[in-house]
């Protein structure tokens, strides 16, 4: 009786220590977190390696506790404002956008739409990296209930056409150019006499076929990534923007890292923007040279005077009160 009561508390133990044993397991499971990103943009693009690099980055360095499940090249949405929305609500974890839509959330964002406000790439990743753009990415959070994880680069914008050169404010006169959905932009636009018409990313290259708009713009990469010259052969170095793409994560995903993965994930977001912020640069001057040697008609502006005044006298002011004067007296004098 004793050897049958003995034997069946071993068992007992033996199935309880299996139990426990396979609810570790469960709950080692259960420790993965998947992260869903989404963006819309293609491969070939800066932003689209940049998004694969931080995958294979994070999940080797998490030892495969982050699972990152990306969704490109506008999977989910290829408008952007509904990306931004869906990482308001949670339904997304990370998401990637021009900051064009992001500002419709926050208008000091406009600081990054004003046309010719900014010399080159380096000055306003300076900006952004410095007190200015940190309070700034404090305030958007605070407003808009979404965390600001990096100002990454969106390149220079020029403009691609179906026809003639633009070199000059007079040649947009009349013409129909698609724009983000955005006031400063449409402004900028509307001022050198063009007929700006908002339109979601994804239907620039139908519009442009058919004859819906003559104009797009877009930065080197967006334009060769995207097959723009298929429709548009023509590209006119205007340069009236250099803007940041804005990464965006879900406070509901940020409150729920683990303490021992906040420095693992916070360091390969850091790794990830200095890797897109140089790939970036280093694809614009070889994507010129590739258009020229596809018979792309690239044309340089040799001044740019015409258009810095107009955007300086009929969008700056416009604007300055609801960017704030100090703050682009700032970004004005970074170095």
């Amino acid at each position: 009786m004793h050897k049958l009561i003995l034997l069946t508390l071993c068992f007992f133990m033996a199935f309880t220590l299996t139990l426990q044993s396979e609810g570790k397991k469960e709950g080692g499971a259960e420790d993965v977190i998947v992260v869903k990103v989404a963006h819309v943009n293609p491969p070939g693009d800066p932003s689209y390696e940049a998004w694969e690099f931080f995958k294979k980055l994070i999940e080797e360095k998490s030892k495969g506790r982050f699972k990152i499940n990306l969704y490109g090249a506008g999977q989910i949405s290829m408008d952007e404002r509904e990306l931004i929305e869906q990482a308001k609500v949670g339904s997304l974890d990370i998401v990637s956008a021009n900051v064009a839509p992001v500002a419709l959330h926050f208008k000091k964002f406009d600081i990054f739409n004003l046309p010719y406000l900014w010399r080159d790439e380096q000055h306003i990743f300076n900006f952004c990296d410095g007190p200015a753009g940190k309070q700034l990415a404090e305030e958007f959070e605070k407003a808009v209930g979404i965390e600001l994880l990096a100002y990454w680069d969106n390149g220079v914008r020029n403009c691609f056409h179906r026809k003639k050169p633009l070199t000059t404010p007079d040649e947009f006169k009349g013409q129909k150019i698609r724009v983000m959905n955005n006031d400063v932009y449409i402004t900028f636009f509307a001022a050198l006499g063009a007929n700006p018409m908002p339109m979601a990313y994804g239907e620039v290259y139908t519009a442009l076929q058919t004859g819906v708009v003559d104009i797009a713009d877009n930065d080197t990469s967006g334009y060769r990534a995207m097959k723009f010259y298929e429709v548009a052969p023509n590209y006119s170095l205007t340069a009236h923007t250099i803007m940041p793409k804005i990464v965006l994560a879900s406070q509901s995903f940020m409150a729920k890292l683990p303490a021992d993965l906040k420095p693992v994930f916070d360091e390969a977001v850091q790794e990830t923007l200095k890797f897109q912020r140089e790939t970036y640069v280093n694809a614009r001057l070889k994507d010129i040279q590739w258009m020229k040697d596809q018979g792309i008609n690239v044309y340089e502006v040799k001044n740019l005077k015409p258009f810095q005044e107009i955007a300086r006298t009929s969008v700056w002011v416009k604007y300055e009160d609801a960017i704030g004067k100090e703050l682009i007296e700032k970004a004005i004098n970074t170095k």
